[in-house]
């Protein structure tokens, strides 16, 4: 099972989209499927992928990440 998410900069951007995803909002995404996990029974490998989406002028590009952070004990 794959839990994806998607950022989107413009490639003017200082910051990556990849790279904007923050601790806390990684532990909120790991805890929202945690619960989903739980609550469903579900008993699958799963993994935390990010979709990177840079926007210039009329172009976007995709970038896809797998494995883009893992979970944590704390």
């Amino acid at each position: 099972m794959c839990f994806v998410e998607v950022k989107t900069r413009a490639s003017n951007s200082a910051i990556s989209p990849e790279f904007s995803l923050g601790k806390k909002q990684e532990k909120r995404i790991i805890s929202a499927a945690h619960q989903y996990i739980v609550n469903n029974e579900i008993d699958l490998e799963i993994r935390f992928d990010i979709i990177a989406i840079t926007s210039d002028k009329n172009e976007l590009n995709l970038e896809h990440i797998n494995n883009a952070f893992y979970p944590t004990l704390d």
